[in-house]
């Protein structure tokens, strides 16, 4: 007999158990092991492993908690667990899915699921490492398709939507494919740490929902992972200016505090209550609480005269980078995390503006004397006045590595990392995270960056390396997450989309190309942060700022019941158009996310 449905739906089809399965070791050198059973509720023999899977849930939605236990008379390293299911749509022949990475500037945007599946990454496991969770595709994953997090497959109106609701013990990866008239989907959960004999451990909960709206699919997993995690998605709507965009490393204390003074002359022209220092200030990535020669006066000096403006303080930091220029590098190598196969310290990047070798390492949040650290740096940087804190660069805590502690996964030394920086910017005070893995961040941060560095230029500037053109800064990177992601907004945090670009001098950007970048901004509601230099715009330019402001808080206020969505979200890799409800009336948004003419229906 087939087995029972987990799942059905008039509308939508049904959704059948499949497998659960692990991957473990004997040792963490030892070849690797694969193990799988038929996937039923209740206790589940996997080789060494006993899973327990309890479910939850109705006919067309069910979540499953996941308990895994050692029962060997020896120690095992757990690799993965995972559960997979298929589903049977209506009619499978026009099959798309969101394929997204699992850091904020990863591709998030809409495929189709083809038969070939994802093609292999061209650039290392090294570089796959900054957007994925695993560093190389598992070789029995050939064929599958594969989304971070989550993801949602449309079957024209049918929809099912799977993933894990991750809080900082493993990170979830939805591997997906097509089976003849069905769809396999298969949620695995990356653990990588030594259980011994009769340890047990509790994983992330898995979420499978059937429907026949795909926003909506993704929209009620994105309630039930911020409910499940603690999200913290209730503060202020944020609107503000940043120094990044157009000073970039170049930010002057001089610069700084001219356009302070331009931005309290244009107080009724550009409403924003944040003032936010970018990168350039620091005397060493590391070194967060001295300045360089370019800011004479040190951070206190510009936290006090922000707030004399009646503005609100903000301060970027990248908290576990540090190169071998800062003094904490000098004083404390050995808190840095170490490269896995053993070859020294480990490299967490490659970056010639912040030292002359080029690269950059990466603190181990798993030592506790370095979470003591981070947790005193970030009080400090409080007490010098600053309530708001972008932190940027984290994938890097989340690379594979060697650890001080062997015990702790990926996920967790990556949320142990930003624990420790809210409990020195305390409670009160916004966090916005950037570069971030996003599932181990829900309930630490208040906003979340969710895609590709913006710039000014809509595309990616020359060659690019191999596979990472749809993560690098451009324009048109920005606008295709800031859409694919608007699901997320006031669920799992605030959405950060990024800056927005204004002018028309030192940029690329035409003028269409701005207005769709602040309409994509405006229309889903989220963090409004412009980056010019404000005394050289002009009345249309501040214009742009201030309509793109007002709409955006109209909209979040809004966005709080789930209003702003991109309906066809799946049917292009750049969401065609975009709708929202902003006081009494409706926005809509149309975009063409192409180098040639469109035609788009509503």
């Amino acid at each position: 007999m087939p087995p029972a449905p987990v799942l059905r739906s008039a509308s939508a089809g049904t959704v059948e158990p499949v497998r659960a399965f692990a991957r473990t070791r004997s040792g963490p050198d030892e070849p690797e092991r694969w193990h799988e059973a038929p996937l039923v509720a209740g206790d589940v023999e996997l080789g060494p492993l006993r899973i327990t899977l309890r479910r939850d849930g109705d006919a067309a939605c069910a979540t499953w908690s996941v308990r895994v236990r050692n029962a060997a008379a020896a120690p095992v390293q757990l690799e993965s667990v995972g559960v997979g299911a298929a589903w049977t749509p209506p009619d499978a022949g026009h099959l798309r899915f969101l394929r997204q990475g699992h850091q904020s500037w990863s591709f998030a945007g809409g495929e189709p699921l083809d038969d070939a599946g994802a093609p292999p990454f061209p650039s290392g496991p090294w570089l796959r490492g900054f957007h994925r969770s695993t560093w190389e595709a598992p070789p029995d994953r050939a064929g599958w398709h594969e989304s971070d997090l989550a993801t949602v497959v449309s079957a024209g109106r049918a929809a099912f939507a799977a993933g894990v609701l991750e809080s900082g013990r493993a990170f979830g990866v939805a591997y997906l494919r097509r089976d003849g008239a069905r769809v396999r989907v298969e949620l695995e959960q990356r653990v990588e740490r030594p259980l011994d004999p009769g340890e047990s451990i509790e994983l992330e909960a898995v979420r499978l929902a059937l429907g026949d709206d795909a926003s909506a699919l993704l929209e009620a997993h994105a309630d039930a992972h911020g409910r499940a995690a603690g999200a913290r998605s209730r503060a202020p709507f944020q609107a503000g200016w940043c120094s990044w965009y157009h000073f970039f490393h170049d930010v002057t204390e001089d610069a700084f505090l001219r356009n302070l003074d331009a931005l309290v002359a244009a107080r009724d022209d550009l409403p924003i209550d944040l003032v936010q220092l970018d990168d350039g200030y620091q005397r060493a990535i590391g070194d967060w609480l001295e300045t360089n020669e370019k800011f004479p006066s040190g951070l206190e000096r510009i936290a006090r005269a922000v707030h004399a403006a009646g503005f609100t303080p903000g301060l970027w930091t990248a908290p576990f980078c540090v190169v071998r220029e800062s003094r904490l590098f000098e004083a404390h190598r050995d808190w840095l995390l170490r490269d896995a196969s053993g070859g020294g310290d480990l490299r967490g990047l490659h970056h010639g503006t912040w030292t002359k070798e080029g690269w950059v390492f990466v603190l181990d949040a798993s030592r506790p004397e370095v979470a003591a650290h981070l947790e005193g740096v970030f009080r400090t940087l409080t007490d010098m006045g600053f309530p708001y804190h972008k932190i940027d660069f984290l994938y890097a805590q989340s690379l594979r590595a060697a650890a001080h502690d062997p015990r702790v996964s990926r996920a967790e030394r990556l949320r142990r990392g930003l624990a420790a920086v809210r409990a020195g910017i305390g409670d009160d005070a916004f966090l916005l995270g950037c570069g971030c893995p996003l599932g181990p961040a829900v309930g630490l941060v208040d906003g979340m960056r969710i895609g590709p560095d913006t710039a000014p230029y809509w595309h990616v500037l020359g060659a690019g390396i191999p596979g990472l053109g749809p993560t690098l800064p451009a324009g048109r990177n920005a606008l295709r997450n800031t859409l694919a992601r608007a699901w997320m907004h006031r669920r799992l945090w605030l959405n950060d989309p990024d800056c927005l670009m204004a002018r028309s001098k030192q940029s690329s950007l035409s003028r269409d190309e701005v207005r769709a970048l602040a309409a994509s901004i405006a229309v889903t509601g989220g963090m409004a942060i412009f980056s010019d230099d404000v005394p050289a715009l002009s009345a249309e330019e501040r214009a742009v700022v201030r309509e793109t402001v007002a709409l955006a808080r109209e909209v979040d206020e809004a966005a709080q019941a789930g209003t702003a969505r991109a309906p066809a979200l799946l049917e292009r890799e750049i969401a065609a158009t975009a709708v929202a409800r902003a006081g009494a009336d409706w926005l809509v948004a149309l975009f063409n996310g192409a180098d040639a003419p469109q035609r788009v229906s509503l």
